[in-house]
């Protein structure tokens, strides 16, 4: 079965804004805010790029307004 596209690089600054924009759209869509940064990293030679990484504010892959990081942080259980 021949590749219909190309397979995206997620390490490169357009990638890292996709997945940006996906984890964005996606919470949003649930009732949820989630804040995404984007970080350039330095040129990796044994890799040969410069990768640009994304950073959330999530909690354990969860938004931090999500039901399941609220009811822990009642209870005393960490989070982080």
């Amino acid at each position: 079965m021949p590749i219909k596209h190309k397979p995206r690089d997620l390490c490169d600054k357009a990638g890292a804004t996709h997945v940006a924009m996906r984890l964005r759209t996606y919470w949003a869509e649930r009732g949820h805010v989630v804040n995404v940064t984007l970080i350039d990293g330095s040129f990796e030679s044994s890799l040969r790029i410069a990768p640009t990484y994304v950073r959330t504010d999530m909690i354990n892959g969860l938004p931090r307004t999500h039901p399941l990081n609220r009811k822990s942080k009642q209870s005393g259980t960490p989070t982080d």
